[in-house]
């Protein structure tokens, strides 16, 4: 019986992203959005005050803030070790310790982490639905190769884009899609 790999790319995605682009006004933008209380975790996260409650960030409640990170849906954490505030130059600065020294830090940086880490739990429950009936044998990202036998390679790729099209129960609202492909090698998907 011969085996066909069946390449499925998960996609996050928002239906106005096509054209969308970001423009930042000018260099003090982030800093604005700071003092208007829009962008307060890296503050928060820096200096938790004692009396403050933990709070959601985002519509869809699957992310809570507290003194010690950004609590994922999974339960895990994102957290920046020592993390410090210094406003003694131009611009406000957030600086983190990790193993290879002192990182800089900013909002989009945030940003970019938590939806890279959304984005594996996400393929991970995936994953985890996929393997009951079919074998996955490489991720790449957001990737899924699997391999199944080569007369279901259409059952097989109907069956896992459907599954990877299905948002998570913690995050219903999430847009999320896929797009998938077979062929005899990893190369030719």
């Amino acid at each position: 019986m011969k085996k066909i790999y069946i390449l499925i790319l998960f996609i996050l995605s928002s239906t106005n992203t096509i054209a969308q682009q970001t423009f930042v006004p000018d260099d003090n933008f982030e800093q604005k959005l700071i003092v208007l209380g829009y962008d307060n975790v890296l503050d928060d996260l820096s200096s938790w005050p004692e009396d403050k409650e933990p709070y959601y960030l985002g519509q869809h409640k699957c992310l809570i803030v507290n003194k010690e990170g950004i609590k994922l849906p999974n339960g895990l954490m994102i957290k920046y070790p020592g993390l410090e505030k210094d406003s003694s130059g131009v611009r406000t600065e957030y600086k983190y310790k990790s193993r290879r020294g002192e990182v800089s830090l900013w909002g989009g940086s945030v940003v970019e982490n938590i939806v890279q880490a959304l984005a594996r739990i996400v393929i991970g429950e995936q994953i985890i639905k996929v393997s009951k009936k079919y074998k996955p044998v490489l991720t790449v990202h957001d990737a899924i190769v699997c391999i199944a036998p080569k007369e279901k390679a259409i059952e097989a790729l109907d069956f896992i884009m459907e599954t990877m099209s299905h948002p998570p129960e913690w995050g219903l609202s999430l847009p999320v899609t896929c797009e998938g492909a077979f062929a005899d090698n990893y190369g030719d998907c």
